[in-house]
């Protein structure tokens, strides 16, 4: 029994000591192991904090209130004898005061995005995708003076939109497209590159 115990604890400091090495030499014990160390091509993220969600919803919340205060008097004032008249109205104004609130809420709770592309794979918030489920890479520009990132997937073949607070740069499309044609077309060849 006593046996035992010293084994687990050598087993123990070996293990300890491995993963001190590890830390010191900047690697995991996986990429000791024999796998190389993950490459990051680009990263960026996403920002709810931006003047036009600000701008939005408060312009929304400010047109809920409104017609809150044109409204809801004249309801009562007529009385509610006009019920559908009275709920689509009261619809219409919680449906302005939501959005209003929804918008501001993410501007203040600065809710970020965070976007990844490595020698792994994508990943873009929640969504992860490997280099093998990937089918096309491409930049779009969906608003005037814009770029952004696209992806889709070979599974469900749905385009992933990929937005960044400041969008890409021509310098970021370049350089990006580079690497990506030199290092992941390569290992992966179905991969398209798409502008």
């Amino acid at each position: 029994m006593k046996m035992v115990a010293n084994q687990r604890v050598e087993l123990t400091g070996n293990l300890l000591a491995f993963s001190i090495l590890s830390l010191v030499a900047g690697s995991s014990p996986l990429t000791l192991a024999g796998r190389e160390k993950m490459k990051t091509y680009f990263s960026g993220e996403y920002s709810s904090r931006r003047p036009v969600t600000i701008v939005t919803g408060s312009f929304a919340a400010l047109i809920g209130l409104a017609l809150a205060t044109i409204w809801v008097p004249q309801m009562f004032k007529e009385g509610l004898d006009h019920v559908i008249g009275t709920v689509c109205a009261m619809l219409f104004i919680i449906s302005f005061l939501c959005f209003g609130a929804f918008l501001l809420n993410k501007a203040l709770k600065n809710e970020r995005t965070q976007l990844s592309i490595t020698s792994n794979g994508i990943s873009y918030g929640k969504k992860y995708f490997k280099w093998d489920d990937v089918e096309v890479i491409g930049f779009m520009q969906k608003y005037v003076g814009r770029r952004d990132l696209f992806c889709v997937v070979r599974s469900s073949s749905y385009q992933v939109e990929m937005p960044i607070s400041k969008g890409l740069t021509d310098e970021d499309i370049i350089d990006l497209r580079g690497m990506l044609e030199a290092d992941i077309v390569t290992n992966h060849p179905h991969i398209q590159i798409q502008e």
